[in-house]
Formats: C-alpha cells, structure tokens, sequence
C-alpha cells in the first residue's frame, strides 16, 4: 500500500519568478522539498524552507479520503494523522455556556443561582467558518461530574453546531456553595478540547417553623429541620417567629414547613392560640405580597407544606405562594387533621421520603405506609391535599430522572 502523499507547490522567488514542483512525502519523512528530499523537485536556495498546511481529512463511510490541499501557509504543519502528530487546529468556534436551544451558538447570561431539582446546565459549539474540521467529542460537566458526553461519527459526523444539555439536582450540592458548569469540545485533528465554563451559586434555604403552643409544634420542627438539613435544603427553625417575621421572612426561602393552626387561606403564627387569642394570623395575601418583594437574586418557592386544618380546602397559600409551575407543589390539609404523635410521625415521615428522592405524589402515598396509617383526626382519617406538581421533587432526584439519579442519565 502506498501511503505517500502527493502534492504540487508553487512559490514566486525573489527574481520574481514563479517556480513550481511536485513533491511525494511518505508517513514519518521530513519535509524540505528544496532540499531535494525524496521525491521533491529540487529548488533554488534563495526559496527558503517553507512548509504546507495539512490536507483537510474527511470521512465517508469510515474510510479516509483527501480533500482538496489548501495554499502553501507560512506555518509549521504537517499532515496530521498520517505525517506525524496532530498539531492544534487552526479552526474557529463559538463555545458558549449556557447556551440557547437548538445549537445556535447564541450565548445567556449565567443563572443568578441554581435552585430545586430542576436546574438546567447547557452548552453549544458552533463553527465560525465551513472548512473547520468537525467536531468529533462534545463533553458536558457540572462541577467536573460528567453529565453529557456524546462522540460524533458517520453519518452525523458534520455538524454546523451542537447543543445539549442536562437536568441535575442542585441540592446535591450544598447551600451557597458553587456550580461550574463546564463544556469540553475535542475536533477533529487537535488532541487538546476547547473548554468554556460558567458558574452559579446554589440557593436551597427552608424556613420551618413550629406553633409552640400546639403539643407537637416544636417536635414536628425539629424533625422537618433535620430532614431538610439532610436534603441540603439549608433550614432555618423558629417556634417564636410572629406574623411580621413570618411575612418579613418569606422572600428568603425556597421551601417552607409550618405545624400550625389554619383554615383556608389563612395560618397562626408561631404564638397564635385561637382559645386565648395570644398571637396572629398570616392571610394569603400577605404571604402574596411577601413573595412578590423577592429579588432577582432569591428562586421562586419549590415547596411549601402547611400542616395544619384546612390548609389545602381551597388553592389560595397555594397561588400565594406561587405555586403551579415545573418542579413545584403546595401540600396541607383539606379536612382537619389532630395535633398528636401519629400526625407528627406522619409528617416527619413525609419528608423524609422527600429527602429520599420521592415524587411528592409518591412521598404522601409512601408515608402513609411508614407511619401505619393516614393521618388523622378525631380517630377518622384526615385526608392530604396537594396543588401544583406532584412530579416535584425535592432531593436526590432530578425532575423527570429515574428516582436515585441526580441528573439526567445520559443516553
């Protein structure tokens, strides 16, 4: 088999003549045609050594063909993977993290933050000029974790650009720490990727609370503290927080938990006793216009569960909340329900199918298993309510993952 490559050159001396040869190089010979190398027309010292840029490869049906030799270039290039080992590829790309859908190279902004467990992490790589060599390894990380990884062959081997991207948990990750989203993108010719990155804070903070003068309200929040400790959802526990703080307090929170006397769209604050009149309420529009006052740097609220009567009769805390898209959901009450050890066994066991990776749909189910029964009220069963989407998930699973997968499993 004959693994010489030939080619014709052409280079105006400086009589301003134009002087033209053939020249027939083998796979690991040296290259200096006026030198007189083997096979090469022997050239007038005066021309120099110059060298020629590689013939682009391309593939077709997994074989190799040349293309057309590009003009003599006055840089040091050989014919890659035949002549010697790849140099970097003089090739222009836009990387871009994240990136729009559909490939077009456009770049966004970074996120302010990452938040629940339907974070998104994207990137795309679009080639500036049509006789770049192709993109043959596309590589997608979150914090060096591999999350997207596709390598690119016949018959889709040219591609103008690539977008992908990945769903992951970003409770995986702890509160306030940070996410880089990385893009590795390896082309045809060049051993070394092209890298961009961007990176986002995690925000994942629970507010639970607990009315004290309730028999549970303290043993309720210290379980529901723990378990959303667990899930990296950073919790924040009060059992003397009053209406104001409570209001004050909201536009932090991404999570919320309160064990506390309710009715629709209404709750007590921690101090509140309806037989003795001590403390106060929360309405729904309070806690409206509270999350209404959240920054561009604080997430929307993934989930809120008010224990307590009545609080799910109607879908008021829930809209208030802002309740109702992807990856979030209101949990309470549509009947009443008792303050007792069973019911706090209940909850507690809730979240802690919640912390789990349970759907929220399937936590409410699975808890009625752990704790022996629904919960209850005056010995006749209390019936869970839920609004929004109870897909949710709020740990260990990423929304629309198998349950146990932090991201979406690659294909």
């Amino acid at each position: 088999m004959d693994d010489s490559i030939k080619f014709n050159y052409s280079r105006r001396g400086s009589d301003r003549r134009l002087n033209t040869g053939t020249c027939a190089l083998s796979a690991g010979s040296e290259f200096a045609p006026w030198d007189g190398g083997p096979g090469c027309d022997r050239q007038p010292p005066d021309h120099g050594a110059i060298s020629v840029a590689p013939p682009r490869l391309r593939r077709v049906s997994g074989t190799q063909t040349m293309g057309r030799i590009p003009r003599l270039l006055l840089v040091a290039t050989l014919a890659c993977g035949l002549l010697a080992a790849c140099p970097p590829a003089m090739a222009t790309y836009t990387l871009s993290v994240p990136s729009l859908p559909g490939g077009s190279g456009k770049p966004v902004p970074m996120p302010a933050y990452f938040s629940g467990t339907n974070s998104q992490a994207s990137g795309s790589v679009t080639s500036d000029d049509s006789t770049d060599p192709p993109v043959v390894h596309f590589t997608l990380l979150v914090n060096d974790i591999v999350v997207r990884d596709h390598t690119y062959g016949p018959p889709d081997y040219y591609q103008a650009s690539i977008w992908d991207w990945a769903t992951f948990d970003s409770s995986h990750f702890a509160d306030a720490s940070t996410v880089t989203v990385k893009l590795k993108v390896w082309v045809e010719g060049n051993p070394d990727p092209l890298i961009e990155t961007g990176a986002a804070p995690v925000y994942n903070k629970t507010y639970v609370l607990g009315n004290q003068t309730l028999t549970y309200g303290q043993t309720a929040a210290d379980d529901v503290d723990a378990r959303a400790s667990s899930a990296n959802w950073d919790p924040t526990e009060s059992t003397s927080d009053t209406a104001a703080t409570i209001i004050a307090g909201i536009p932090t929170y991404t999570g919320f938990y309160f064990y506390t006397h309710a009715n629709a769209g209404v709750f007590g604050d921690c101090l509140y006793d309806p037989d003795t009149g001590a403390g106060a309420v929360v309405s729904a529009a309070d806690v409206s216009g509270a999350v209404h006052n959240k920054t561009a740097a604080e997430p929307p609220y993934n989930l809120v569960f008010i224990d307590g009567c009545l609080s799910a009769s109607d879908d008021s805390l829930s809209n208030a909340f802002g309740i109702g898209g992807t990856d979030t959901c209101f949990i309470g009450y549509t009947t009443e329900v008792d303050d007792s050890a069973h019911n706090t066994n209940w909850s507690n066991d809730l979240w802690s199918e919640l912390a789990g990776g349970d759907k929220a749909s399937d936590a409410i189910s699975d808890a009625t298993t752990d704790a022996d029964g629904p919960p209850t009220d005056d010995g006749v069963d209390a019936v869970p309510g839920t609004f929004g989407d109870g897909s949710a998930t709020v740990h260990g699973t990423a929304y629309g993952a198998s349950k146990g997968n932090w991201f979406t499993p690659q294909p």
